[in-house]
């Protein structure tokens, strides 16, 4: 019951391809936005999207994110609308939390501990230090949240058709 209410949801809300078509921003990419993985929930586009959603949602800094994996999602023929969905892994209330994480992250990749808590350090000086470290930060992140998000999808998607399989030979079976 709740599957079908996101689904609604998920419809109601997803961008139309006949309006992302007329768009004229959109036009030199509308034969591409016309391929049906990128709007059919099928097993492969839902896990692009997802995978997509998660490493964008994590790497690219908020407000771009949603359009940059739109586009990438028409080349890699991933779902569009659940490639934007993920996306908002990161948001102004996550992004502090999932930078200070990526920061940490990156000094012990690194071997190396950047101190942006400093009583003297300004904020160029802390921009300055900790950008490779965050940058090698969610990037590690987006990686390694894309492919869990993958493979969830794939396991679940199996398990779920495997399910209603089972069901369907019960039901043989008790009218035979």
């Amino acid at each position: 019951m709740a599957r079908k209410r996101v689904a609604r949801w998920l419809m109601k809300y997803a961008p139309r391809q006949e309006v992302l078509a007329r768009n004229r921003l959109l036009r030199p990419i509308s034969g591409y936005i016309g391929d049906p993985n990128v709007w059919h929930f099928n097993r492969h586009s839902i896990a692009r999207g997802v995978a997509l959603g998660l490493f964008l949602g994590f790497v690219i800094p908020i407000g771009f994110q949603v359009f940059i994996a739109a586009f990438v999602a028409v080349s890699a023929r991933a779902n569009i609308a659940v490639a934007a969905l993920f996306t908002t892994v990161s948001n102004p209330v996550t992004v502090v939390p999932i930078y200070i994480a990526a920061l940490k992250t990156g000094d012990w990749m690194l071997g190396r501990e950047t101190s942006v808590l400093a009583p003297d350090a300004n904020i160029l000086m802390i921009a300055q230090g900790a950008s490779v470290p965050v940058i090698l930060g969610t990037i590690c992140f987006g990686a390694i949240s894309g492919a869990v998000g993958f493979l969830t999808i794939h396991f679940l998607w199996r398990y779920w058709v495997s399910r209603r399989w089972m069901a369907r030979l019960a039901r043989r079976a008790r009218r035979a």
